[in-house]
């Protein structure tokens, strides 16, 4: 048999059920501590366990966020120019259990839930960049829980 014919890709990977990022550390003898993406489907649930106010990004999603509102400003209405339609809108700032603090808008019924000193956790939020200054919010399809 030929060389060429060894193996069963193109790519000359050796042949077998499994291989690549689906190889989970135990099995290829690696440290136990490295896992693959693919590995497990708990990991994401484990991973938003928790999440602090310095691993917040521009345009990124908050997983799992938990502040205590130190500042609170005063409710605005606004109107969408497109649409019509609007709301109530107001700023507030949380503090992370590290200490770092984290600008926070909060849309309608939200603002009466909120009160300085109230611990909150937003779940499945948002982190984005307005006149310079990073905000988190629950948005349209998170969920902001006073704990």
């Amino acid at each position: 048999m030929d060389s060429k014919r060894r193996f069963s890709s193109a790519s000359g990977m050796a042949p077998g059920p499994r291989r690549g990022a689906h190889l989970s550390a135990p099995e290829n003898g690696a440290d136990a501590g490295v896992r693959f993406k693919y590995d497990d489907p708990l990991r994401t649930l484990l991973e938003r366990a928790k999440m602090m106010a310095k691993d917040l990004k521009d345009r990124s999603k908050v997983d799992e966020l938990t502040v205590t509102i130190v500042e609170k400003g005063e409710p605005r209405d606004w109107t969408s120019k497109w649409s019509g339609t609007g709301g109530r809108v107001c700023d507030a700032v949380g503090e992370d259990e590290s200490g770092d603090k984290v600008n926070l808008t909060l849309w309608n019924d939200d603002i009466e839930k909120v009160q300085v000193n109230t611990k909150i956790k937003i779940t499945n939020g948002w982190a984005s960049s307005f006149k310079n200054k990073l905000q988190v919010s629950a948005g349209k399809y998170g969920k902001l829980e006073i704990l």
